[in-house]
């Protein structure tokens, strides 16, 4: 990011090509947002594989202005976020690898508040 960071949410995955679980094959997607500064291109949500510490994706075109919170289902499925702009977005994932980016926008909801929304989750079932 070029600017401070705003919020940050993390899922850790289980991974493993023969379906056991190990403590190497966790993976966790970090998502990261900043201060946008006064273009939509700087309203983005970054998305980094901690264990290999390298950017896998950015999520453009869903926030006109800084996002303020993000939360991740508890089965990495969706990425929920909001911010100053007052739109709510759910991202789904459309890779199943989870150490690349692979979420696209699925829904936005423009002014879903009459202020800023500061915080959104997912409710476990």
């Amino acid at each position: 990011h070029e600017s401070e960071l705003v919020c940050l949410d993390a899922y850790r995955a289980q991974q493993s090509s023969s379906g056991s679980v190990t403590e190497g094959s966790k993976t966790t997607l970090v998502a990261s947002s900043c201060k946008a500064r006064n273009d939509v291109a700087s309203a983005a949500i970054r998305l980094w594989d901690s264990k290999k510490g390298t950017c896998v994706g950015i999520l453009k075109g869903g926030h006109r202005s800084t996002v303020s919170t993000m939360s991740f289902s508890l089965d990495g499925k969706y990425l929920a976020s909001s911010g100053k702009d007052r739109r709510i977005c759910i991202w789904k994932r459309v890779n199943t690898d989870v150490s690349e980016s692979g979420y696209e926008l699925s829904a936005a909801v423009d002014s879903a508040h009459k202020r800023i929304v500061w915080s959104v989750h997912f409710c476990p079932k």
